[in-house]
C-alpha cells in the first residue's frame, strides 16, 4: 500500500500549482513518529501522555488525516467547473522545479 501526499510550488507562471507526491507507509510512519516528538518537545509533556491525547488537546490532526483531507481537495479540485481551479492540480511537475 502507498499513499500519496501533495506538494505545492510555484510555476514559471507564478501560479501556485500541486502534485502528488508518493509515500511509503514506513516513511508515513517516520514522519508520524516526528511529529509526535516534536508536539512533545513543544509542550514539554511527560512520557505517560498518549500521542492521541497530544493531538487531540492541540488541535492538530495526524499524519493519516492529513492525507485524507488532500486526497479530498485533490479529486475535487480535478473535478471542478471553474477551469482556474482545475488547473491549480496537476498529477505531473511542469518545468523543473528546485527540491
Amino acid at each position: 500500500m502507498v499513499l500519496e501526499y501533495i506538494k505545492f510550488y510555484l510555476n514559471q507562471s507564478g501560479r501556485t500549482v500541486f502534485h502528488i507526491i508518493v509515500v511509503k507507509p514506513s516513511n508515513l510512519n517516520k514522519i508520524q513518529i516526528f511529529q509526535s516528538k516534536c508536539l512533545r518537545q513543544i509542550t514539554k509533556a511527560p512520557y505517560y501522555i498518549s500521542n492521541d491525547t497530544l493531538h487531540r488537546d492541540l488541535g492538530i490532526p495526524i499524519v493519516q488525516n492529513v492525507e485524507k483531507t488532500y486526497k479530498r481537495l485533490h479529486s475535487k479540485c480535478l473535478n471542478h467547473y471553474n477551469p482556474l481551479i482545475s488547473e491549480l492540480s496537476t498529477n505531473a511537475i511542469s518545468g523543473d522545479p528546485r527540491r
